[in-house]
């Protein structure tokens, strides 16, 4: 599996590991009125009812890391954390992905662990106190 992305290409963030990661700490209300009602599917696997998308992004608040699991394309998986900036806004993200033959359940738990913790130290690189 090969992935290509170029300089400034975007892709849907509700569709994203990295995107949700942010999303989620958006207020509700705001993000309610930047998404339309239906969101578009990239594929089969794509959340495209608002509501539900909201209650995946509070608990990814709740957990700490989103995951693309074939969302945006097909045999991908990805797990993303956010990283936050010294006024505790989280604008960045960091992430890791695969094809979902080699991101196993027992590999995406060790990948969580590391993402998280990196991103928690980038954070406070940043001026981030939790």
């Amino acid at each position: 599996m090969r992935i290509f992305t170029t300089i400034g290409s975007r892709m849907p963030a509700y569709c994203t590991g990295m995107g949700k990661a942010m999303l989620a700490y958006i207020d509700d209300e705001k993000i309610n009125n930047l998404l339309p009602d239906a969101l578009e599917p990239m594929t089969e696997h794509t959340i495209t009812d608002k509501n539900e998308l909201l209650k995946r992004l509070a608990d990814i608040r709740e957990k700490g890391y989103a995951m693309d699991n074939e969302e945006n394309s097909i045999g991908l998986r990805c797990i993303a954390a956010p990283i936050f900036d010294h006024k505790g806004n989280a604008k960045y993200a960091i992430s890791v992905s695969g094809p979902t033959v080699r991101m196993t359940d027992k590999r995406m738990k060790n990948i969580i662990s590391i993402i998280k913790d990196s991103a928690r130290k980038i954070s406070y690189k940043l001026g981030y106190e939790e």
